[in-house]
């Protein structure tokens, strides 16, 4: 049987590659919806719709609760970026899914097969 393991990665680590992101303000009060068509991610605001990424591969956009970036993944693994398409930065090196951002906004959860370092193991983490 395969085990999965869930990683935590801290807003420090995300918000290396994401500093000075414009708060997104359209996030409390019309609620932009962001999802994949072909590929890549798109947001929804007050009826118009932004493409924020090409080259397509992405997938599992989730909003952070501050509305400020955005987490995804791509080729497998897990990425963030800000909430216009700008700055994004790959957070992993190796297969990752599901993503979810914790309520404050500090961490992301996602799954990986193969991660080391959780419980039973003896390597450290990677």
């Amino acid at each position: 049987m395969k085990k999965i393991t869930a990683i935590m990665a801290t807003s420090g680590a995300i918000a290396g590659g994401l500093a000075g992101a414009a708060p997104a303000t359209a996030a409390s009060s019309s609620n932009p919806v962001a999802y994949v068509r072909n590929g890549d991610i798109y947001v929804s605001r007050s009826g118009g719709e932004s493409r924020l990424t090409t080259g397509g591969g992405r997938s599992r956009p989730q909003w952070s609760p501050d509305g400020r970036q955005i987490a995804y993944l791509k080729g497998g693994q897990l990425w963030a970026m800000t909430a216009d398409g700008g700055t994004a930065r790959r957070l992993t090196t190796r297969a990752a899914a599901g993503p979810s951002w914790s309520p404050d906004g500090k961490w992301i959860a996602f799954a990986s097969l193969s991660c080391a370092g959780g419980p039973g193991s003896t390597g450290s983490p990677r």
